[in-house]
């Protein structure tokens, strides 16, 4: 029972987190930053959960007006 508890706990953090991220997002397009303020945004953002929940556990990104921002990636040759 404690095993299946944990996951729904992690799950929940997961949600907390996207769920914080889209109240940002949304407050930076109110304010109407530039393009390049999103990527960079989630970039770092992306960083911070990172740090929280390991590495390749969350891939966090947008759609906004049909059009995917996604955090730059670095170190791919892209």
């Amino acid at each position: 029972m404690f095993h299946a508890v944990s996951k729904q706990q992690r799950l929940d953090d997961y949600l907390k987190a996207l769920d914080m991220a889209s109240k940002y997002m949304d407050e930076l397009c109110r304010e109407d930053a530039g393009s390049d303020a999103l990527p960079a945004w989630l970039r770092s953002y992306s960083g911070k959960l990172e740090e929280l929940f390991g590495s390749y556990i969350v891939d966090p990104y947008a759609v906004i007006g049909g059009k995917i921002i996604a955090p730059p990636v670095e170190g791919c040759g892209v």
